[in-house]
């Protein structure tokens, strides 16, 4: 078959690949239609900028010699600088609150048998000092970038001998480079799964790289625990294997932070020192000193150039001609200090999301609105923390704590037997502990709690909100506990002539109604009547005149 020619050129047609054609048309269209983003571009003005920028791997990003710089710095801020270690007092102290309580929620159970190994729980739980370690845990998270728990059994302990060792994560470590060949790669002290890249072992060194005082003859040398076995929190941002300070971002402005308030403060003392100033009017050409042949000073001591002395309170004095009084004027602080140290501590405290009136210690620019909504953000990040908190620690915990309670003779007391043949019927409760939920203390939303006692009525009138969501997930306690503390609450108060209210033991604050007995329109009724019946209910009883012996009438 001849090949067919062109008449515009009296050539042959060039034979040109159909999905080469394709790629040429593709090509010339994405040239086209090639967009720009003005980040992606390289001037003079941000090369410099982003001189620093890489693209390394997450692991290689944290490589151990730049988890040991940041982490050294992250420790040398927060002693140093109050305002970071106030920050992160609070979010420890917030977190944390009184520790959390485990709830039993398997039907398995009845209420005697879920009591019993929530208090054995919660026993078990004050004899490892668990809030303390929780504590822990949280603060080196936020300044050490990673916190590691050591599961171990603790032979002082009666029944169930599980306990947990806090390390700094400096002892987690082999002092190697990454290795990827062998068939469980390594990243600096922990080993990994290749399938699923979650850590298999982690190497626990047998002292602290930075003890002065060592206990062995091998420091650096250690051993390989079972991941099991270790507790690893930190905040995984990347596909990390080790964290980061979560004060890395503003580190810089930290120490920004300090050596401008240490200069403002160095510069009005050094203003300060000078009482005043002696100034000579006189010539430049002139000297005080007698001058030698060569026009050079006798007088080298340096005492003598600058000499000082005493001013009296109420002196007069005569001062030589063609000299001056004068005072140093101070430049520091200047006006704008205040505001220019709050900018630059909600800009440094913002990566811990603490609002600025948290990180300043100080609400005085703010109203009741603004200052609530600007907690938000912080309580929704405490919420997130405890849920962190729940799955990575405490279920870990809760699953060895078990395991070793029902193989425990009578550990659970009188209900041992009954508990020991549910768990026996069921292989989910052999080898898991049953469902359960973790209560923590509700970080209080609101400054004001006449007004949160009006929004948990109303949501509860509404049907917005239960029993369990106001005792159980806000206050921390069974709702079984509180109609119990409240019936015996009601039976001291009959004893004791202390007259309650009937519907005490609801958490609904009735209709107000006037003399007549008739319901008074809330749309009506000042603020003044709602906070004073609001504040009757939240007492639960009324006071009625005195017959002068102390009892009521």
């Amino acid at each position: 078959m001849g090949r067919v020619i062109n008449p515009a050129t009296n050539k042959p047609f060039v034979e040109v690949d159909p999905d080469k054609r394709v790629n040429n048309i593709r090509r010339q269209i994405m040239q086209q239609l090639r967009g720009k983003y003005d980040a992606a571009q390289s001037t003079s003005q941000n090369e410099q900028h982003w001189a620093s920028a890489d693209e390394l791997s997450p692991n290689a990003a944290n490589s151990l010699a730049v988890r040991k710089k940041l982490r050294s710095r992250s420790r040398y801020e927060t002693s140093n600088s109050g305002y970071l270690k106030g920050i992160q007092l609070s979010i420890c102290n917030d977190f944390v609150g009184s520790g959390p309580t485990l709830q039993v929620n398997d039907m398995s159970f009845n209420e005697s048998q879920q009591a019993a190994i929530e208090t054995k729980w919660k026993s078990r739980s004050k004899k490892i000092k668990l809030r303390r370690k929780l504590w822990r845990l949280r603060k080196a998270r936020t300044m050490d970038g990673e916190a590691f728990a050591i599961r171990f059994n603790d032979t002082s302990l009666n029944g169930v001998q599980l306990n947990q060792k806090i390390v700094e994560c400096d002892q987690i470590s082999h002092f190697t480079r990454i290795l990827k060949t062998s068939d469980q790669p390594e990243i600096d002290g922990i080993r990994f799964s290749k399938l699923t890249g979650e850590p298999t072992h982690y190497h626990l060194l047998n002292e602290h790289p930075g003890e002065s005082e060592l206990t062995t003859m091998r420091p650096l040398e250690g051993k390989w625990v079972g991941a099991r076995n270790v507790t690893h929190w930190y905040r995984q941002d990347r596909a990390w294997l080790r964290g980061i300070p979560e004060t890395t971002p503003t580190l810089a402005l930290w120490a920004l932070l300090r050596r401008y308030t240490l200069a403002v403060v160095q510069n009005a003392e050094i203003a300060a020192d000078f009482t005043i100033l002696l100034k000579s009017l006189q010539p430049v050409s002139t000297n005080t000193f007698a001058l030698d042949g060569d026009g050079e000073p006798v007088t080298t001591a340096p005492d003598d150039w600058f000499d000082s002395f005493p001013v009296d309170r109420g002196m007069m004095t005569v001062l030589p001609d063609m000299y001056d009084l004068k005072q140093l004027d101070p430049a520091q602080p200047v006006s704008i200090y205040d505001s220019f140290v709050q900018a630059l501590v909600q800009e440094a405290a913002r990566p811990l999301l603490s609002p600025s009136n948290y990180a300043l210690g100080n609400s005085g620019q703010y109203n009741m609105a603004s200052g609530n909504l600007d907690r938000q953000v912080y309580l929704q990040a405490i919420a997130s923390d405890r849920i962190d908190a729940n799955e990575e620690i405490l279920d870990k915990d809760l699953e060895g704590w078990w395991f070793e309670a029902i193989r425990t003779v009578g550990y659970f007391g009188d209900q041992h037997q009954a508990i020991l043949r549910i768990v026996s019927a069921s292989q989910d409760l052999r080898d898991e502990p049953p469902e359960h939920d973790f209560r923590w203390d509700e970080v209080p939303e609101h400054v004001d709690p006449l007004k949160v006692a009006q929004a948990i009525d109303l949501l509860h009138r509404g049907g917005h909100i239960s029993d369990v969501d106001i005792q159980e997930k806000r206050y921390n306690r069974r709702v079984e506990t509180h109609y119990s503390n409240l019936e015996k609450q009601n039976r001291w108060r009959s004893e004791n002539d202390l007259v309650h209210e009937p519907n005490q033991t609801t958490h609904s604050i009735s209709e107000q109604t006037d003399a007549n007995g008739d319901v008074i329109d809330e749309s009506e009724s000042s603020v003044e009547q709602t906070s004073e019946l609001v504040k009757n209910r939240l007492n639960g009883f009324h006071t009625t005149p005195s017959n002068g012996n102390g009892k009521k009438k």
